[in-house]
């Protein structure tokens, strides 16, 4: 299975144990969920699209995460041994980042 991507639903909190996603097909448990810098563990997938998670997975900090923060999913041996890829979100109200000019 390749590594898949998706987007938070809601918002999510410091310690939430779990996650509403956009689409919660494919997501398994046991795979490692990615968010910002954050892995998660899936523990629960009956109530899809709200994932039951294990925050803070594998020595990551667990954080908050803004609704629309991009989702990267996939079962353990998907993920790259040598370094753990990241993502980042800016909240729709964020007014201190401003893209590079290649990118507006």
């Amino acid at each position: 299975m390749a590594l898949a991507a998706t987007t938070l639903a809601g918002a999510k909190a410091l310690n939430d144990k779990v996650i509403r996603v956009t689409s919660g097909s494919g997501f398994q448990n046991k795979m490692l969920a990615l968010v910002d810098s954050e892995f998660m563990r899936v523990t629960d997938v009956s109530g899809q699209p709200t994932i039951g998670v294990v925050p803070g997975y594998a020595g990551t900090t667990a954080g908050a995460h803004g609704i629309l923060a991009v989702v990267i999913y996939g079962v353990a041996s998907d993920w790259p041994a040598v370094t753990a890829p990241s993502s980042s979100s800016i909240g729709v109200n964020d007014t201190s980042y401003t893209p590079a000019i290649s990118d507006q």
